[in-house]
């Protein structure tokens, strides 16, 4: 735990812009309520907000889909500081943008912004180690939350005259600190920008099944139009206005840190489970009493929920980005798709309280709950079939079959429990690009066959099974912890009680031990 907890250099050097840019985009949000108050009327306040949202959202990820199409772009720093100063000139513009002209300001500024985020998303898919991005990014955005609440609502409180361009100014000036941090991150890879050479994996990889976009669109869904619902009853009539309201914030602090740590030390799939029951925690506090301290409580519960959803989307995205040619795309839609979403879910649970009661409306935040739990459990099994095979490992899976079938030698790296055959007993001959295809799929399909028959005599549980299956994919303990979403540690303890059951001392022997019983009875 203690070297976990310990960040290194380039945890850091995440962890400072991207608390900025947590406590840059709430000042906006909140500047862009009281300047759409005092320049346009008081109907337009929530439009203007979703809509600046909705345009930072479309700036990452045209940005990050530049950075795809032209990764030498990542280079040039003079776009990143140029990007930061336009950022900050729109910032403070919001404050001298009378009618019209703050709509266009408003957009103009959330569009612009998203170069630099597109930046921290590619830094953190390519320089923080998968078992600590959670807690790299929970702690950013907690920081950022943490600052934005002491600055803006402990210090001064105020929103008028001189205080509201003081902040406005301020907020500027945060936009400015993060182009310069962003400016000096220090990049682990010399050659960071050739996001080609990532992609040489994604393209090696196996294609990712259509299924799992659409199971995480209708689990975003359903998250956030239950969110919606909640936030709109708590800040309308549950609350009775926000003198209170605010303090619920401190629980998204908790939130992002939990959560990230948790994604890291318990896997996401739990995480993504506590998420939707602190949903319903909420649901079902706010429900027995309008006012007061159940109301406060749940809408607490509504944030954290809201806090550990989100850090748990973004560590499943910039997973699945290895699996596709535009990885920085991807890794943005774990940004993009809960902030665009969430604000869709506000407006349904707007439309939905202009048209029906609210017990209808508490019926439908219910529905959405109990309906996505099932799709997390099924989200989670796609992505274990899929997030293994690569054509890479595909092919040493073949010449595995192939070197076994024909009672060839095998050697076999103790260190990393790899299996290479081994090269002076290879076969002569090549295959055809279509030989290979069906040789891949033929041998895959035998040795889970064969992992299968052997954890069925050594009464291997369903969780073994699937570790021994990784396993004679050519897997890390890293890389299998990562597919199934758990710990290493925990993986570890997997291996562990194989090797007890087989009476074996190490994965190396364990293989050799399946290989050669398999030889002995190739009918089994």
């Amino acid at each position: 735990m203690k070297n976990y907890l310990r960040l290194n250099a380039s945890q850091l050097a995440y962890i400072m812009p991207a608390s900025l840019y947590t406590f840059w985009l709430s000042c906006v949000g909140w500047l862009n309520h009281y300047w759409t108050f005092i320049y346009l009327e008081r109907e337009l306040v929530p439009l203007l907000y979703i809509l600046f949202f909705l345009a930072h959202a479309a700036g990452i990820t045209i940005f990050a889909l530049w950075l795809d199409l032209d990764p030498p772009l990542a280079k040039k720093k003079k776009a990143w500081l140029i990007s930061a100063l336009l950022a900050a000139f729109l910032t403070v513009l919001i404050a001298y943008s009378p009618g019209g002209w703050l709509v266009l300001t408003c957009l103009l500024c959330g569009v612009v912004s998203g170069f630099i985020i597109a930046l921290l998303l590619l830094f953190i898919y390519q320089n923080i180690a998968v078992e600590k991005r959670g807690l790299t990014i929970g702690s950013g955005s907690a920081l950022g939350v943490a600052l934005h609440f002491i600055a803006y609502t402990l210090l001064f409180p105020q929103q008028e005259g001189g205080i509201l361009y003081g902040k406005t100014l301020f907020a500027a000036l945060i936009m400015l600190l993060l182009g310069l941090c962003v400016l000096y991150l220090p990049f682990i890879r010399d050659q960071f920008w050739h996001v080609k050479d990532r992609m040489d994996a994604a393209a090696d990889a196996v294609s990712v099944k259509p299924v799992l976009i659409p199971i995480l669109l209708f689990i975003l869904m359903g998250f956030f139009l239950s969110y919606g619902i909640q936030d709109l009853a708590a800040t309308s009539f549950w609350m009775g206005g926000e003198d209170y309201l605010v303090y619920t914030r401190l629980f998204l602090v908790i939130g992002f840190i939990g959560g990230g740590m948790f994604c890291d030390l318990r896997g996401k799939h739990m995480v993504l489970n506590s998420s939707f029951s602190l949903l319903a925690m909420g649901l079902i506090s706010m429900v027995f009493n309008y006012k007061g301290l159940y109301a406060f409580i749940g809408f607490s519960c509504v944030q954290m929920a809201s806090a550990v959803f989100e850090v748990a989307i973004l560590l499943l995205f910039l997973d699945l980005a290895r699996f596709y040619e535009k990885q920085v795309l991807v890794c943005s839609l774990g940004l993009v798709l809960p902030s665009v979403l969430k604000q869709a879910g506000i407006i349904s649970a707007d439309i939905l309280a202009k048209t029906y009661s609210n017990m209808h409306i508490f019926v439908v935040s219910l529905l959405a709950i109990i309906i996505v739990f099932p799709l997390i459990s099924i989200l989670f099994e796609k992505m274990r079939d899929v997030a293994i095979i690569s054509i890479r490992q595909q092919k040493v899976l073949a010449e595995l079959a192939s070197s076994l079938d024909n009672d060839m030698g095998m050697d076999i790296p103790e260190n990393s429990g790899n299996l290479t055959p081994n090269p002076s007993k290879r076969a002569n001959h090549e295959l055809t690009p279509a030989e290979s295809q069906a040789s891949t799929e033929e041998s895959a399909a035998n040795w889970a066959g064969l992992a299968e028959n052997f954890a069925r005599k050594y009464s291997f549980t369903p969780r073994e099974t699937q570790v021994l299956e990784l396993t004679l994919h050519g897997l890390s303990v890293l890389e299998m912890a990562q597919s199934l979403n758990l710990s290493e540690p925990t993986v570890k303890q997997y291996i562990r009680q194989m090797l007890r059951k087989t009476e074996t001392k190490n994965r190396r022997e364990l293989l050799s031990m399946m290989i050669k019983e398999q030889s002995q009875n190739p009918h089994s």
